[in-house]
């Protein structure tokens, strides 16, 4: 375990045997900053469980923007009408968001039936969605409504997303593998995960 630990995000990993990530301080501000850098900073809604990556992600943001999100119970299955009406209590202009595939799904399927829902949606200055792939179907539907949805790829071992819309963050670098796994390094990545090339391997075929 290293001595600079800030954060211990407990993984289920792609084989499904749990383990533990030990995240630095300065890993967690890299990826923050390239975040800001990225898509800017504001107020955010955190939807998503504070110990896994994406919702510890928008508190480490948040804290640094000097903002207060406005925080979902996800102690209770996501409803697009809880979503509705957390998102009404944002009280920034600059409004951010992160959320997994299935709650996108189930706010779709809200919007077609709800023009509010869906003019909250166009309100966000950014969402990001990850944790696995997103349908193209799902993010057009979106997209040509106006709400700028933001495909993430990362993990708990490169402190969340480290790639927006198949674009690295500033800071991180990506090349694929000879057999055709992708490698990242950079800043953001957890304690004792690179190689001696300063590289992670993934198990991810890019």
């Amino acid at each position: 375990t290293a001595s600079n630990t800030a954060l211990i995000i407990e993984s289920s990993g792609s084989t499904g045997s749990p383990k533990k990530i030990y995240l630095s301080k300065e890993a967690l501000i890299a990826s923050a900053e390239a975040t800001k850098l990225t898509i800017g900073e504001g107020q955010w809604l955190l939807s998503l469980p504070i110990n896994y990556i994406a919702g510890a992600m928008v508190l480490v943001r948040s804290i640094l923007a000097g903002t207060k999100p406005v925080v979902m119970n996800t102690g209770v299955s996501f409803t697009p009408e809880a979503f509705s009406r957390s998102a009404s209590l944002l009280a920034s202009e600059g409004r951010f968001v992160s959320l997994v595939p299935t709650q996108l799904m189930r706010i779709r399927e809200a919007c077609l039936e709800d023009s509010y829902l869906l003019s909250q949606m166009k309100k966000f200055k950014a969402v990001l969605v990850g944790g696995q792939s997103v349908s193209p179907e799902l993010l057009e539907y979106f997209r040509s409504a106006g709400v700028n949805v933001i495909t993430t790829y990362g993990m708990a071992e490169t402190s969340g997303g480290c790639v927006y819309d198949g674009g690295a963050l500033p800071g991180a670098e990506l090349k694929i593998n000879p057999d055709g796994t992708i490698a990242i390094a950079g800043p953001m990545l957890a304690n004792g995960v690179a190689d001696e090339s300063g590289f992670m391997n993934t198990s991810d075929q890019g």
